[in-house]
């Protein structure tokens, strides 16, 4: 019932091809790591996503972010060491999700695919926002205290006689995460985490490894802090905030 931080993503930098596209939402937005920037196909009754991730790599979480798939959708992810799918040696079925999928498995593949039929899906077309192929990092001792905030950036203006002007914006989640307890194994991961995360690049998060389909989809909003209280241990806070 551990947080899971899932940062090492081979997505961005794999080799990502579709069914079919859009002119106006080509598959290149799929790898944009703004999640309202999607991919849509041109049909809905057999469609595919496909990763060439350059080299096998062990996975054992994907998720599909911003989709717009029916609870009625047949969902299949496939591996292969080819860029062949007759008969490929992984293939299982991924249950669906309101808006996101994610999968949990453990298997060393080069080559993957999302198969998507869902012909009862009205708006004509099958999105994507983003992906996550790659594994996660657990540490050693859960967080001990969780806060959240829930926050509405729009902007109000009361007129004279009190009444409201709103100009609408995005709302999001803020969330820190108390660690009392941090190894200096974990310090070490984490830093690494860091080097390749900091303030710009988003990442996913599991809160509990036993209820996987709350995973958020988040951007770190303050520096990393390591304060010793003992040997081989150190605080530490992480503070995120949900993509918008």
């Amino acid at each position: 019932m551990a947080i899971r931080l899932l940062w090492q993503n081979y997505h961005p930098d794999a080799t990502v091809t579709a069914s079919s596209a859009s002119a106006d939402w080509p598959i290149s937005f799929l790898q944009n790591r703004w999640p309202t920037l999607v991919h849509r196909t041109t049909g809905v009754s057999s469609e595919w996503w496909k990763w060439n991730l350059g080299a096998v790599q062990t996975i054992k979480y994907f998720v599909f972010w911003n989709h717009n798939f029916t609870s009625g959708a047949t969902l299949t992810l496939q591996a292969n060491s080819s860029d062949s799918w007759e008969a490929p040696p992984y293939s299982a079925s991924v249950t669906w999700r309101a808006e996101k999928l994610i999968h949990s498995l453990s298997e060393s593949y080069r080559w993957w695919r999302l198969v998507v039929a869902d012909i009862n899906n009205t708006d004509g077309y099958l999105k994507g926002g983003y992906a996550y192929f790659g594994s996660y990092f657990e540490p050693t001792y859960n967080y001990q205290n969780k806060r959240r905030e829930l926050i509405d950036p729009s902007i109000v203006s009361l007129s004279s006689e009190g009444q409201a002007a709103i100009a609408d914006r995005a709302k999001y989640k803020a969330l820190v995460y108390d660690f009392a307890a941090v190894t200096d194994s974990d310090k070490s991961t984490l830093e690494t985490m860091w080097g390749t995360l900091g303030l710009g690049e988003h990442w996913f998060l599991i809160e509990s490894s036993s209820a996987p389909e709350n995973v958020l989809y988040v951007r770190n909003v303050a520096s990393w802090v390591f304060e010793p209280v003992r040997q081989n241990i150190s605080t530490f806070n992480l503070s995120v905030e949900t993509a918008r």
